[in-house]
């Protein structure tokens, strides 16, 4: 993984698939607040390929290696950082397997772990994947939902 600054392990790591241009604001705010506390882990490629990763915000870059036609992800490089953090904030979705790692490494050390995305999976509640998701939500300890409506 290449990052700004590698030198310590920060307190918090922030990964995401990609940095989409809708998310910059938040995350220079984010940056603007907690500076070398926080580092951005991000791939450079998104599930589908149509939604494009910015440059021109500083992160650490991570090997995104998607699997059966899409379906599943491993974030190379992202496992190691992660359960080094004080804190990691990770994408609340359960195709992400090196997530899926980094969750119970931080579970079994005793770690917080931040879940961060939509709470239940897009066919809804009663989708037959909820389960997998309701494991992923409760090996978190905290969730951060993305509308109100989630919350």
């Amino acid at each position: 993984m290449t990052s700004p600054d590698t030198a310590s392990t920060p307190g918090i790591v922030f990964v995401q698939t990609v940095i989409p241009d809708y998310r910059v604001r938040f995350f220079r705010a984010l940056e603007e607040e907690l500076g070398r506390q926080l580092l951005l882990v991000s791939g450079e490629e998104d599930w589908g390929r149509d939604l494009p990763h910015m440059d021109g915000i500083a992160h650490a870059t991570a090997r995104n290696r998607f699997f059966l036609h899409r379906r599943l992800l491993w974030q190379s490089d992202v496992v190691r950082t992660a359960l080094a953090a004080q804190v990691a904030i990770l994408n609340l979705n359960p195709r992400i397997m090196s997530t899926w790692v980094v969750l119970l490494g931080r579970r079994l050390r005793g770690r917080r772990t931040v879940l961060w995305g939509h709470v239940w999976p897009r066919a809804g509640q009663a989708s037959r994947t909820e389960r997998v998701r309701g494991v992923m939500r409760r090996l978190a300890n905290v969730l951060v939902v993305y509308t109100e409506s989630e919350a």
